[in-house]
Parts: C-alpha cells; sequence; structure tokens
C-alpha cells in the first residue's frame, strides 16, 4: 500500500459530531495528511449524500467500515462491484458469543470474501473471527480525540458516572456494581437517555468533557471486564479529556494504561478506598489527570490506530 492512501471512512461522523469516537477518527486521518472522504450512513438513509456514488467519485485506496450496517446491508459486496479498494471492517462494540450477534452472525459472514481485514477492540474472540471469515483479524482499541481539557466549576462533581442503566442480562452486572459503590459514596451518575441522535445525547456529547476534567473522581467502568484488552470508549475519554479515572479492572488493562496513570479496582471496597484517596488528596488527583492526559496524547490518540491499520492492510 501507498505511504499515503486514499481513505473513505464509513461511519456517522457529519450527523454524529459531538461523539468523542467521531470528533477523534476525524482528527486522526488528518493528523496522518491524507486525502479522506466521510461516507454518512445517517446521510446515505435519508437519502441525502449516496455513500456508492461518493466511492465512485473519490475513488478510495482503502475503504474503513465502521458500522456493523456495513456487514447487515452487504456494503462491502456492492462496494467491491465499482471499486477495487481493498476493504476493512472496525468492530468497535464487544458482544458475547452467546448473544449471537443480534441473529446477523451469518449474514456479516457472507461479506468475508470482501474483506482484506478486520479490527477487533478485544482480544477474546480474535482467532473465533479468523477462522470464520477467513482473513487477517488484528486487535484494534479505541482512543480518544485531542483536546484541551475543559474546568467549569458547573460541572464539579465528587464522583461522576456516565452511563445508560441497562437492567437486561449481561449488561445488568454493571449496574449492580454501581450501585453498589452508589451506596457507600457520593456518586453523579448520569445517564442521558434517548437515542444516539436524541438532543439529550448530543449535550451529553457537548458537556462530557467538563463534568470528566472538572470532577475529583471519574468511575470507570464498561459493561464487560472479563474480556482481555476490551473497555468501551470511555476508558479512554475518562483519560483523555483530563478525568481521575477509578476504573474496574479488566484482562490486560495495564497494557494501555499502567496503575498510577489510571485508578485501578476490583472489589467495592476498593472503589470506595480509591474514591475517599482522591478526595482528600487534591494534588494527587492533579498529578492523576496530568499523566492521563499525556498518556493517552502519546499512546491512545486516532493517528496511532490508523497507522496500526494501514501496516496490516
Amino acid at each position: 500500500m501507498q505511504n499515503k492512501p486514499k481513505i473513505a471512512f464509513a461511519g456517522n461522523l457529519n450527523t454524529l459530531p459531538y461523539s468523542y469516537d467521531h470528533k477523534g477518527i476525524r482528527q486522526g486521518l488528518e493528523m496522518l495528511g491524507i486525502d479522506y472522504e466521510i461516507l454518512d450512513f445517517k446521510e446515505h438513509y435519508s437519502g441525502k449524500a449516496d455513500i456508492f456514488d461518493k466511492i465512485r467519485i473519490f475513488q478510495p485506496d482503502i475503504i474503513i467500515w465502521g458500522m456493523t450496517d456495513a456487514l447487515t446491508e452487504n456494503f462491502p459486496a456492492k462496494a467491491a462491484l465499482i471499486s477495487n479498494a481493498k476493504q476493512v471492517f472496525c468492530m468497535w462494540d464487544y458482544r458475547p458469543k452467546k448473544l449471537y450477534y443480534d441473529g446477523l452472525w451469518n449474514k456479516w459472514k457472507s461479506q468475508s470474501k470482501f474483506l482484506d481485514l478486520i479490527t477487533l477492540s478485544s482480544k477474546e474472540q480474535i482467532q473465533w473471527w479468523q477462522d470464520e471469515f477467513r482473513t487477517k483479524v488484528i486487535y484494534l482499541p479505541h482512543g480518544c480525540v485531542m483536546q484541551e481539557s475543559q474546568y467549569d466549576d458547573n460541572f464539579r462533581r465528587e464522583c461522576v458516572f456516565i452511563g445508560a442503566r441497562n437492567n437486561v442480562y449481561p449488561y445488568n452486572e454493571r449496574v449492580k456494581l454501581i450501585n453498589a459503590i452508589a451506596e457507600k459514596i457520593n456518586l453523579t451518575w448520569l445517564d442521558a437517555g434517548g437515542g444516539d441522535d436524541s438532543p439529550e445525547r448530543a449535550q451529553m456529547w457537548q458537556d462530557m468533557a467538563k463534568y470528566y476534567h472538572s470532577s475529583i473522581s471519574v468511575l470507570d467502568i464498561s459493561h464487560f471486564w472479563d474480556v482481555e484488552g476490551y473497555a468501551s470508549g470511555r476508558y479512554f475519554y475518562s483519560a483523555g479529556l483530563g478525568g481521575c479515572s477509578i476504573t474496574r479492572r479488566f484482562l490486560g488493562c495495564d497494557e494501555l494504561y499502567p496503575e498510577g496513570v489510571k485508578l485501578y479496582f476490583t472489589t467495592v471496597d476498593e472503589a470506595i478506598q480509591k474514591i475517599n484517596l482522591c478526595l482528600k488528596n487534591p494534588e494527587y488527583v492533579k498529578q492523576i489527570k496530568e499523566k492521563a492526559k499525556e498518556w493517552t496524547k502519546k499512546y491512545h490518540n486516532y493517528k496511532i490506530r490508523f497507522q496500526e491499520l494501514l501496516k496490516n492492510v
């Protein structure tokens, strides 16, 4: 592959611009100094901008499909009819095998012959995907946009958690854990509710950086913590946006952020101990926030993610 390939990235970066993943992805492409085109699914479905017309005109060297809709709608097969681009599917989410990927697994596999690379945000399923799709699969987690930390005293909390209250198994395990912690400390739990494109969700995205940096500590718990290498986008935002993260330990977490850049816990009592430590030591909190921000900037921006992807396609 040439040094500076033309890349078409498919995801709702235009219609959902406030997401820190979306901001980070666009920033990463710009940091690479390449020619890129955004293929927005919502624009496509609404008739505002046809994805395949953009591919015909732009003629990318690589198409990166950043949403599962692409596999569900047979987009790689359709793209192959009009383009010789290499095609990559990025699975940013994680779902246990027992959820059967919404019953769409076989439909997704039908697109395998059009894919040159798959990236997963966990290590646990790499061999399974590789065997099923018979194409190269690599580990590529989320990252974070690089921006100035935003302090606002109106958003200061002792400890804040931003995320959904999903009471359906297996997601309710996180609800149980957070409730147990909330019984013992002053926790602010913010759940924007609504869909991805709701006004409430858009506002929460805009406020998130202020909550994370202004609060004394940020509770950081992904839905699954028994999966090697997997953490949701929150894991990177809470550090990269200038927060002091009290994080549920998971397999391989120290390879992403070492202890002391994030504060890890396994038990409820350990979480309470570390939150209280932060409440009593403002200078310590300041140091953690600075370390977390710099570590994210150095190791977890989206330029680095795309460089890893390009090495493997």
